[in-house]
């Protein structure tokens, strides 16, 4: 649930709330079969428990929200490279919606992309989390679970003249409502 709770205009206990009524909405836990467990490893509270739920589980879910804080504190905990390695290295469902999907790709470029062009105030470039961190190359750097690509979450597929240009740019578009399956 991290990068939910990187929208820090509510409280971090009506996030987990809204976030659990969203699951419960769409039983995900009786369409699944399996039991969630909901985490923010923004907590350092929260390492130990991230880490034995990531070693156990056999899909990670990483939902969306603020993809700089995400990633931010999946690299300040090394979590990154636990995630990596569990997934490449034990052939588990990695499922990764909007800030998600975007650190499964090569790096976080699309975010900056993104936020030079939003026109939500909270979104602009100003506002980014950690400004100064973001300025190391390796700082960008994502899970490269899509080799050498950086994934566009909420992509127009309809709109040729921005899918050749993502291309150009080593960009993948992913539509709405559609999976990337490797």
């Amino acid at each position: 649930t991290t990068a939910r709770m990187g929208f820090r205009d509510k409280k971090r206990s009506i996030l987990l709330k809204n976030t659990k009524k969203m699951t419960e909405k769409f039983e995900y836990e009786k369409r699944l079969g399996l039991p969630l467990e909901y985490i923010d490893c923004s907590r350092k509270k929260n390492y130990e428990k991230f880490e034995k739920t990531i070693k156990k589980s056999k899909i990670i879910w990483v939902m969306g929200g603020d993809t700089l804080y995400l990633l931010y504190h999946l690299k300040k905990s090394g979590f990154i490279n636990l995630l990596k390695k569990r997934i490449m290295n034990d052939n588990i469902i990695f499922v990764g919606c909007c800030a998600g999907a975007i650190i499964s790709g090569k790096s976080i470029n699309p975010v900056f992309i993104d936020r030079a062009t939003r026109k939500k105030t909270k979104y602009y470039l100003k506002n980014t989390y950690k400004k100064k961190f973001w300025q190391k190359k390796n700082n960008i750097k994502c899970l490269n679970l899509v080799k050498n690509l950086d994934v566009v979450p909420h992509c127009d597929h309809r709109n040729k003249k921005r899918i050749s240009t993502l291309k150009k740019y080593k960009m993948y578009c992913l539509p709405e409502r559609r999976q990337l399956i490797l």
